[in-house]
């Protein structure tokens, strides 16, 4: 769920980042729903981080531009067949 002040936030770019910013094909993005949640697919075991912002010009799959982002992500390991209930403040 992208959240801003503990609300639910439609509208945001929701990011996953994996732990090897260089794996691109492991990148996914979504947008938040009108409820502040959202989904990713296909997702590779490993670890992540995830993103929620309001600027949908950022160039996201850079990692150069992503890193900065991700000290105010979540943090998340993903598990082969597990779904998880992700909360992400919106920066």
């Amino acid at each position: 769920m992208a959240l801003t002040a503990a609300s639910a936030t439609a509208g945001m770019m929701v990011v996953l980042v994996p732990e090897a910013l260089q794996n691109l094909d492991d990148y996914r993005r979504d947008q938040s729903d009108s409820d502040g949640s959202f989904s990713m697919n296909e997702v590779s075991p490993g670890k992540y981080a995830v993103v929620a912002v309001r600027d949908w010009d950022l160039e996201w799959v850079k990692p150069e531009v992503i890193r900065e982002y991700l000290a105010g992500g979540t943090p998340i390991e993903v598990v082969a067949g597990e779904d998880q209930d992700i909360k992400v403040t919106v920066r």
